[in-house]
């Protein structure tokens, strides 16, 4: 269990390295597999979210565009350790340029 506690201490180590190296603000993966699921029986399928959470990273989901079913279908910003605000700042930014939500339901069309 130590051995394993160790190897995620420095798995986060060389993450922090890493985008520091880069200069990175955020990487772009997958928030999850396919849509989101109907109802509000369950957030989703977290499968993608293990290695961050191991990595104590902060992640946001943006929302991109509908699936087959018209339910939302997203992409997740990861951040460096300890850069929440500025994540939240970059998924801002990508959220405004994306911009795929639409009229919003009862307002009238501009």
């Amino acid at each position: 269990m130590v051995e394993a506690y160790d190897i995620a201490a420095s798995a986060r180590a060389a993450f922090d390295q890493l985008m520091q190296q880069l200069q990175l603000h955020a990487v772009l993966t997958l928030a999850a597999p396919g849509e989101a699921p109907e109802g509000l029986h369950t957030t989703g399928d977290w499968v993608f979210n293990a290695l961050w959470t191991l990595l104590h990273v902060p992640c946001v989901a943006v929302p991109v565009g509908l699936g087959p079913q018209h339910l939302p279908v997203g992409i997740q910003l990861i951040g460096a350790r300890y850069s929440d605000a500025d994540l939240l700042h970059v998924a801002k930014e990508i959220a405004t340029a994306l911009d795929v939500r639409g009229p919003m339901r009862g307002s009238k069309p501009q």
